[in-house]
């Protein structure tokens, strides 16, 4: 179901975005960005963060290293050129390669005329396409980004959709942001698994888990985990 954009998930998360593409402020200072989104949905997420009277986000998480979770990253950095990038090693290398970032980018052009919504139709600017994404800090799973104002986003390795995938716990506030890690939510009751890899990694119900957040569309859960509906 769509809601009015932005919106407060909880205490310290804002999403932002379309229904085509999420974007999210952490922290009590709202100082991580958590999905970097294509270069269409980034121009949005600006003009709804100006429009907002928030802060410029301080660090730049990449959840993994497919064109539309990386595609913003430039139109970004023109906004926020201060804003440091973080990606995992495997995520870091994809970005670095100029013919995957250049087959990325052609990805990028065509989906503003695919998606058919007002929002990713909107003007692009002119952000220079970029060789390479550069990524400032490499970050794996299981550690920690220290956020101001207190509290902690724990990385957790997602490999189940990309090999370089990372999921996201932010305890403060209860929620562990999955991207594309459990599918993809296509309606308000289906989630479409997309998952690319073998992994042996089991993902398990936690009475912790407050909010799920995927990449589109975010669906509370109960504390077992599970969809509330």
């Amino acid at each position: 179901m769509s809601r009015l954009l932005p919106y407060q998930l909880a205490d310290n998360t804002t999403v932002f975005g379309n229904d085509h593409f999420r974007h999210y402020l952490v922290g009590e200072y709202q100082d991580v960005m958590i999905e970097c989104g294509v270069t269409a949905s980034a121009k949005h997420f600006v003009s709804q963060l100006t429009d907002s009277g928030r802060h410029a986000p301080d660090k730049l998480l990449v959840m993994h290293a497919h064109f539309d979770h990386v595609c913003g990253i430039p139109e970004l950095k023109r906004h926020f050129p201060d804003a440091e990038v973080l990606a995992s090693p495997a995520a870091a290398k994809v970005l670095d390669n100029p013919k995957v970032v250049a087959g990325f980018f052609d990805q990028d052009d065509q989906i503003v005329g695919d998606l058919g919504h007002d929002d990713a139709k909107a003007d692009t600017g002119q952000s220079p396409r970029p060789k390479r994404i550069t990524v400032d800090q490499t970050v794996s799973g299981g550690e920690r980004i220290t956020l101001k104002g207190g509290g902690t986003l724990e990385l957790i390795d997602a490999p189940g959709h990309s090999p370089c995938g990372l999921a996201a716990w932010f305890e403060k506030d209860r929620v562990l942001f999955v991207s594309d890690a459990l599918g993809f939510q296509i309606s308000d009751d289906t989630i479409f698994p997309i998952f690319f890899t073998l992994t042996s990694h089991t993902w398990r119900p936690s009475n912790d888990w407050q909010n799920i957040q995927p990449t589109s569309w975010p669906f509370p859960t109960n504390a077992s985990g599970r969809e509330m509906r």
